[in-house]
């Protein structure tokens, strides 16, 4: 997913969006997956549901999920998760931000490590070739 993504780094942040090269968070996660034969929602809160959580140590590949990145009436008293990125290794991973469009960020910044909420794993669909009967031993 984050071979898919790289080619937009630098684009500015779209609200909804969800096709190249127009992206928000959980839009970009939807678009790079479905690239995959994976099918997710588009927010941030239904694609952690969906998932099943990472266990142990992040892996590269792994969506971060990010709670309270930017408020609601009740958000002291109702956590939710409203940012996803995909973690790329040593810290860092690739999110899509209103401050900097498509970008890498340090997940140990105080901003995101104060915000982090926890991580899923997308498993990846397995393609079978079909049987062709011309084959032989």
């Amino acid at each position: 997913m984050l071979l898919l993504l790289e080619p937009y780094l630098g684009e500015p942040y779209y609200w909804g969006g969800e096709q190249p090269p127009r992206f928000d968070c959980s839009g970009a996660i939807r678009w790079a997956a479905g690239q995959l034969g994976i099918e997710l929602p588009h927010y941030a809160k239904y694609q952690y549901q969906q998932l099943p959580k990472a266990e142990g140590d992040l892996q590269v590949g792994d969506l971060v999920f990010f709670v309270n990145t930017y408020l609601k009436p009740d958000w002291e008293t109702d956590p939710w998760i409203s940012h996803v990125g995909i973690y790329a290794g040593e810290g860092m991973f690739l999110n899509v931000n209103a401050a900097h469009g498509v970008t890498y960020s340090d997940l140990t910044a105080p901003y995101w490590r104060v915000h982090y909420y926890g991580a899923a794993r997308l498993v990846l669909p397995l393609f079978i070739a079909p049987y062709s009967t011309g084959w032989s031993h």
